[in-house]
């Protein structure tokens, strides 16, 4: 007996942990995103990830910075009706999503791209 389909609640080996793993198989095997947005192109696989978090059960959201400082949010799904996508943002909204990130990496890359005080 394998690993159960995603969307087969019912199956007697169905968690969500194995759902999320599932969803994020692609993703973790090598999967590229690429998109143009208003002429400029975003690239997983070129652009540095900083951080890496659980968005629900078969959807993680990661955040990278491209060569050229730009920032940009990758949404994985598995889900039907539901698209893999890009979305651009700016360098504040940037640093929140780090700061709410409870993860060394997002630590880390706050250190390196963003201005701070000690409190």
């Amino acid at each position: 007996m394998g690993v159960p389909p995603l969307r087969n609640f019912d199956h007697p080996l169905y968690t969500v942990q194995a759902a999320h793993k599932l969803a994020l198989s692609a993703r973790k095997n090598g999967a590229i995103m690429r998109r143009i947005i208003e002429g400029k192109a975003y690239n997983t696989d070129t652009a540095e990830r900083l951080a890496e978090f659980e968005s629900g059960v078969g959807r993680s959201k990661e955040l990278y910075r491209t060569q050229k400082g730009a920032y940009f949010l990758a949404r994985w799904t598995d889900w039907d009706g539901e698209e893999c996508r890009i979305t651009v943002i700016d360098a504040a909204a940037a640093r929140k999503v780090l700061e709410e990130c409870n993860a060394a990496e997002a630590t880390e890359a706050l250190e390196k791209y963003f201005d701070f005080i000690e409190a």
